[in-house]
């Protein structure tokens, strides 16, 4: 009983980990292009 709910507790725990990093890996995707943009047009401040 006990063996058999922690397997499953496993199962869960490995695909709530997979969501969790694509849930992750998304706004970070967004945040680094953000940034980019940013910088982008800081370098143009500077050095026109």
């Amino acid at each position: 009983m006990l063996s058999s709910r922690h397997g499953n507790f496993n199962g869960m725990g490995f695909a709530g980990l997979m969501l969790l990093s694509a849930v992750m890996t998304i706004p970070m995707y967004v945040i680094m292009r953000e940034m980019s943009d940013t910088l982008k047009e800081i370098a143009n401040k500077i050095a026109p």
